[in-house]
């Protein structure tokens, strides 16, 4: 079973290297990359626990073709 704040997810449903987490100004921010799609599962820190309802969809990959901005 892992434990990524508020979720628990069990390791048979997970593939290797698909769950990760990083850590920014004292918050620890969970994700979840599958389908080359990266989900952003919630977030922690001293004062906040926050878990999303739905994962929230922050990148697909590959970015290679994705419109440039100047």
């Amino acid at each position: 079973m892992y434990v990524a704040g508020l979720d628990t997810i069990p390791i048979e449903s997970v593939a290797d290297g698909e769950l990760f987490a990083g850590t920014e100004h004292y918050t620890m921010y969970y994700y979840r990359l599958q389908d080359s799609h990266l989900h952003t599962l919630g977030h922690e820190n001293p004062t906040t626990l926050l878990q999303y309802d739905t994962p929230l969809l922050s990148m697909v990959y590959p970015v290679a073709n994705a419109p440039r901005t100047i």
